[in-house]
């Protein structure tokens, strides 16, 4: 095809890309560069804009085929270059090419009417079974990603009736179907219609152990456990837990990735334990998580897990009276992984803390109050999460300190807060000894400006309240680096 037939073809596109033209055939820039100066093309940034007439036959159809495909390699998935070549794809009768595109839309999870109308218009043009199951799979996960659980439960047994039916001819869908199994497992599980999630989940591990599939019966079971959990059948969850780790230590010797599925499998037994009250077996449970994941310590991806486990163990500690232990790991969380703390995990073990060193009588006991108290107010102020009682924290400050401008700091954070949020009959803030922070809030009250750099996340709360105090723009929320 000449480069004139070329143009002709991907005229019907409209605008055109530069870009794109370069990297499929550098030749029709330069025949592009001569319409320019016929005045049959103009060329503005990567925008080419062509005023020749419109060539259609089957070479220009695989032209805009090879063209639009061209466009996601250069540019990246988007989901409008999908659906553009979709679209084209099945105009042009090239269902092939439509459902590959169509499986790798969905997985976008975007344009949610567009893509079920399209995966129904595929449903009707494919004639294999495997291509219909593939559109089907795609479609209950497309919908079961974006919460329509409905429609998922829907797509997904039609696709099950369809593996079930390929796999009895041929094991090799034997796997997939164990997948859909385990996928619609856990939209009834979100639905509550708990027996079908049990009998698919159980569906789902029989298939996997039949093909030994072990890290695929571990995700399963992971679920199935999970499930039990929060219906509180303990004895089954315990059970299910029990064979999760066996298969998992296995895996997770030489493994990282296995190394922290196994630490949340623990973890999440470990809060099974709890709810049985067996408090031995939650401490052992963090103990083998943290022995687990220390073979890998120095890998930055492991800091997170390994944190959490010395925070969980800790606090445990403390609620068994193990207290100077528990004491000692938690100060070895802030020590240690404190960078590597989200929010409510930093917030959690410095509130842990402070009950340990209160239960050892230590004067250092309100200075962890407070800022748990600062980091929950934080919490609350960015996200809506009201997960600890910050007002009763400042009050315990208020309680325990022996320091009087660290107890004037909590009783003003304190009011502040009452003021803003859930007592305007408090007009004014008293004058008390107080700190730098108290020293704010009060200049803060009387509407007066004054630089404060946030260093610290407690840091950020405090400039949070002052300004919301104040009602003066904020001078910067983000925490120095």
């Amino acid at each position: 095809m000449n480069l004139e037939k070329q143009l002709e073809c991907l005229s019907r596109l409209g605008k055109l890309s530069y870009k794109i033209l370069s990297n499929l055939n550098p030749e029709l820039i330069k025949h592009i560069k001569h319409l320019v100066q016929e005045g049959k093309a103009s060329i503005i940034g990567d925008d080419i804009i062509l005023d020749i007439k419109i060539a259609d036959d089957e070479l220009c159809h695989n032209l805009i085929i090879e063209y639009l495909s061209k466009r996601i390699e250069i540019f990246g998935e988007k989901s409008e270059y999908y659906l553009e070549l979709i679209n084209y794809a099945l105009e042009f009768n090239k269902i092939n090419i439509a459902t590959d595109a169509f499986v790798k839309l969905c997985k976008l999870q975007a344009f949610l009417p567009k893509v079920i109308k399209i995966g129904e218009t595929l449903l009707e043009k494919v004639s294999k079974d495997e291509d219909k199951a593939l559109i089907l799979r795609s479609m209950a996960n497309f919908c079961s990603e974006l919460g329509q659980l409905n429609l998922a439960e829907i797509y997904y047994q039609k696709a099950i009736d369809l593996y079930i039916k390929l796999s009895k001819s041929d094991k090799r869908y034997m796997e997939d179907l164990a997948k859909l199994l385990n996928n619609v497992g856990n939209v009834y599980a979100d639905m509550r219609k708990y027996d079908l999630a049990e009998e698919s989940y159980k569906w789902s591990a029989n298939l996997f152990r039949e093909l030994n599939k072990k890290r695929e019966l571990a995700v399963v079971l992971d679920n199935l456990a999970v499930m039990y959990t929060k219906r509180d059948m303990l004895n089954e969850a315990e059970r299910v837990f029990a064979e999760i780790i066996e298969i998992k230590k296995e895996l997770a010797k030489d493994n990282i990735d296995d190394a922290i599925s196994l630490a949340m499998s623990l973890n999440n037994l470990g809060v099974l334990y709890r709810k049985m009250k067996k408090f031995k077996e939650v401490e052992d449970c963090y103990r083998r998580v943290i022995k687990f994941l220390s073979k890998f310590k120095d890998k930055e991806i492991t800091k997170i897990y390994l944190a959490s486990a010395y925070n969980n163990l800790g606090s445990i500690l403390i609620e068994q009276g193990k207290i100077p232990e528990g004491v000692e790991l938690l100060n070895k969380v802030l020590s240690e992984y404190e960078r590597h703390l989200d929010l409510e995990l930093k917030m959690k073990t410095n509130l842990a803390l402070a009950k340990g060193l209160e239960k050892l009588n230590d004067d250092r006991a309100p200075e962890y109050y407070f800022k748990a108290a600062l980091l929950s107010y934080l919490l609350f102020r960015e996200y809506g999460m009201q997960t600890v009682n910050f007002i009763h924290l400042l009050e315990r400050v208020e309680k325990l300190a022996k320091d009087a401008k660290l107890k004037g700091d909590a009783k003003l954070t304190r009011l502040a807060i009452l003021k803003l949020y859930y007592d305007k009959r408090l007009k004014e803030l008293p004058e008390v000894k107080c700190g730098r922070i108290g020293e704010l809030i009060l200049k803060a009250e009387r509407g007066k400006k004054e630089k404060f750099e946030a260093n610290t996340e407690e840091d950020k709360a405090i400039l949070y309240l002052i300004n919301d105090l104040s009602g003066i723009e904020p001078w910067s929320t983000k925490i120095k680096e």
